[in-house]
């Protein structure tokens, strides 16, 4: 999943553990909107918290994340026609799913890495909540909304291109 957001250049990075957040200023909004979260567990550096997913009529802490529980909710991840071959076939064999927003991979039957982003290949509505399932957001989120989620950064920074 690599390719740059063309037309960035006023890009925040938000940084917490293994999340990673992009934002931008989105339809002349005097904040950033944060529309894209990646979360990579491969190298087993623990998520900044539990946070919870909508998918469908169900909310899901990142530990409930199964094949068994993400694939009668998602389908399984196709690779764009546009990939090259490699790619193409590396996609094919991971255990992923993906639509409305969301991308799920799992590796030895656990959560290795989650993307949620509402303005990847059209406009989507993936829906992130708190540890304790209380609250809901719809991305893009707010700078406050990140931090309920994930907590305080490690470290927020302006960049110029996003790589998927």
């Amino acid at each position: 999943m690599l390719a740059a957001l063309g037309g960035c250049a006023d890009v925040s990075r938000f940084e917490k553990g293994a999340a990673v957040a992009f934002g931008e200023r989105l339809e002349g909004e005097e904040t950033y909107q944060y529309y894209l979260l990646r979360l990579d567990l491969e190298d087993d550096v623990p998520p900044p918290a539990n946070f919870h997913i909508r998918l469908g009529d169900r909310a899901l802490a990142l530990d409930e994340l199964t094949p068994a529980v993400v694939a009668p909710r998602l389908p399984a991840f196709a690779p764009p026609p546009q990939w090259p071959e490699r790619l193409n076939r590396q996609a094919l064999m991971a255990n992923a799913y993906a639509g409305g927003g969301y991308f799920l991979a799992f590796g030895n039957g656990r959560l290795t890495r989650l993307s949620l982003c509402s303005h990847c290949g059209g406009r989507s509505f993936p829906v992130i909540g708190s540890a304790d399932g209380q609250r809901f957001y719809t991305l893009p989120l707010t700078r406050e909304q990140l931090i309920d989620v994930l907590g305080p950064p490690d470290r927020v920074y302006r960049v110029n291109e996003v790589r998927y």
